[in-house]
């Protein structure tokens, strides 16, 4: 569970000598998509060269700076240095509104900060490559940035944060966080905080609990996908997945692709929220309590959870008091399908893997959705004082020949199908769409949803379809 951490990223310093290599890669609304590269000359564009440029020059094309620094410094607003391809050995701290930055090629900093004390609004920051950060990997602070296209590799606090203030906790809004690739950084790969950002396409995998360069690291610490607060965020199409418990860098995590705890210290309460065409792919385990999640809930009202998949011992959690007025819609949650993984442990003694967890929740309505494989049940309404809590039309089944368990307290929706396999494309090869002969299709019933996590139209056909994925004839 997440325990509070300082605000502010701690001051810069170098790395330690001892470094994680670089490993390979692994595999609308409102905000616009990144323009199309221009070949007329950029009248507003500044350049950088590390090899063939001077902080002398005056940063043309021909004449270029040589460091990030010397541009940051140098920008008007409405002006964008463009970074040639090099290993900038610089932390880049931009005080200036309204500038961007862009990597053109493989350019590497240290790290980016946006704003400190003081909010900057209106800068971009696209493109860049950023390895073993100490603290954060780009840190904003400030309105309507874009954060993009971005790879950062083991920073130590976090990969990118979206901070906010105590004074003004809503200050940090409609910013950009899109097609990002985070991985093994410490404690999460975003954090996103203030009110109706983006966050869209990013990937964030091998998240660590322990960073060598952080010491003590602290007991609490979580190896995390995402950890969200504040209202009127898209959370769409974001890809996280193997979070490990590997016994060095992640011993006794309580690991989960989405969370949010209470708000303290210029936090907001998550509300008004959408998650849409998420995929959480973690089935880990170490204990009842030190397994993964893929939404951690707490003290948060007004979400939507639609066109998801979730692979993990808990598909969706909500504690004591935490989740009110929400919508749960067209997701796929699969359980743990390996035995070894669960460690033999017994189902409903020392283990409790579950497809939603609630607990003194109200008005939540859980509609077409797909439960695979949940050993312990498919839902749990925790305690007595959950409050109008509806749930029909969803398919729930498990893979091991055994009858699969509903609703704790019962009754189940009268439209649910059970025991019936949903029929996936490829189940171990995580491929959730479902066959032509899918008892799921067109066994939904009518919901505010009008696409799927590939972005098929719904309904397809006579009427809705179960799960994540709406079949279609292509």
């Amino acid at each position: 569970m997440q325990v509070e951490e300082e605000d502010v990223s701690p001051e810069h310093q170098d790395p330690p000598e001892t470094v994680d290599p670089v490993p390979e890669t692994s595999a609308d609304v409102w905000p616009p998509s990144m323009p199309p590269q221009s070949s007329e000359p950029c009248t507003t564009c500044k350049y950088v060269d590390g090899t063939e440029g001077s902080d002398e020059y005056d940063g043309g094309s021909a004449t270029p700076w040589k460091t990030v620094m010397k541009a940051v410094r140098s920008l008007a607003s409405g002006e964008t240095a463009i970074i040639r391809p090099g290993v900038y050995d610089e932390h880049v701290v931009v005080t200036t509104g309204g500038i961007s930055l862009r990597a053109e090629g493989m350019v590497s900093v240290k790290s980016v900060r946006v704003g400190g004390a003081v909010p900057v609004d209106g800068v971009s920051i696209l493109g860049f490559t950023i390895n073993n950060a100490l603290g954060y990997g780009i840190d904003v602070f400030g309105a309507n940035c874009r954060v993009e296209e971005n790879t950062i590799y083991f920073a130590s606090e976090g990969g990118i944060i979206l901070r906010t203030s105590a004074e003004d906790p809503n200050r940090t809004e409609r910013c950009i966080v899109r097609n990002n690739r985070i991985q093994r950084c410490a404690q999460f790969g975003l954090d996103i905080r203030g009110r109706d950002h983006l966050v869209e396409g990013n990937e964030i995998w091998d998240t660590i609990q322990h960073h060598p360069a952080r010491i003590p690291s602290p007991a609490w610490a979580d190896a995390d996908g995402i950890h969200f607060h504040g209202s009127g965020h898209l959370f769409k199409n974001n890809y996280i997945h193997d979070i490990v418990f590997d016994g060095q860098a992640v011993i006794d995590s309580h690991t989960d692709c989405f969370q949010t705890f209470v708000a303290e210290n210029g936090r907001v309460p998550a509300h008004h929220i959408v998650f849409d065409g998420n995929r959480c792919i973690n089935p880990q385990y170490h204990s009842s309590v030190e397994a993964a999640t893929g939404f951690m809930i707490a003290d948060a009202s007004d979400l939507v959870f639609k066109n998801n998949v979730v692979v993990a011992y808990v598909g969706i959690h909500a504690g004591k008091n935490s989740l009110k007025n929400s919508t749960i819609v067209n997701n796929t949650f699969v359980g743990i399908l390996d035995p070894a993984i669960l460690k033999g442990c017994q189902v409903g003694v020392d283990c409790w893997p579950v497809g939603i967890v609630l607990q003194a929740a109200s008005t939540i309505s859980i509609f077409n959705n797909i439960f695979y494989h949940f050993q312990y049940r498919a839902m749990e309404l925790k305690g007595t004082a959950n409050v109008d809590i509806v749930e029909d039309y969803n398919l729930v089944f498990r893979a091991d020949a055994q009858p699969a368990v509903g609703r704790l307290p019962s009754p189940n929706g009268i439209h649910d199908l059970w025991d019936i396999d949903p029929l996936f494309v490829d189940l171990v090869g995580n491929d959730f769409r479902l066959l032509p002969t899918s008892p799921a299709l067109h066994a939904g019933t009518t919901v505010e949803n009008d696409h799927d996590i590939a972005g098929s139209p719904r309904p397809s056909g006579s009427g809705f379809d179960l799960g994540a994925y709406e079949h279609t004839s292509k």
